[in-house]
């Protein structure tokens, strides 16, 4: 694309409808900072403790789910993401259990809300704390265990 001499100017460029057509109107500074991320290998290093934080918190989240729900439900091990789906052995009303979940100031992702009816949810590991998920976990095995 040849740029209009009325627009070769930098100080131009960065103010001009030409610098939106390019980058969707980011700004400069923001720009700069991704490009010198990228260029130091600071983003490579934030990637790598970001993945083994999310790698330790997946496998905790597993060990609650092991010991403390195993006996109301089966899930697999994610390769990868932020989320563990969990399905339930019985006919569990997740709607109910949502509510009551949320009563209790747990938030669970209900499988319907995913257009899955199997009596499932999906729990996050990347937001929530080591200490909010295992409070989470046992206030949900508690209102399981009201289930019956």
């Amino acid at each position: 694309m040849k740029v209009p001499k009325s627009l070769s100017c930098s100080r131009q460029v960065y103010s001009s409808p030409l610098k939106m057509q390019l980058d969707y109107g980011s700004s400069y500074v923001s720009q700069m900072l991704v490009l010198e991320m990228l260029s130091s290998g600071l983003y490579d290093k934030h990637m790598e403790r970001t993945r083994t934080r999310l790698k330790q918190k997946r496998d905790f989240l597993l060990q609650l789910l092991n010991r403390h729900l195993a006996d109301y439900a089966m899930w697999s091990k994610p390769s990868g993401g932020f989320f563990i789906w969990v399905a339930f052995n019985s006919n569990i009303d997740t709607r109910k259990l949502f509510k009551e979940c949320l009563n209790s100031g747990v938030l669970i992702n209900p499988g319907f809300i995913y257009h899955d009816h199997h009596h499932t949810v999906r729990l996050s590991f990347a937001y929530p704390s080591f200490e909010e998920m295992e409070e989470g976990i046992l206030t949900m095995k508690a209102l399981l265990a009201d289930y019956g």
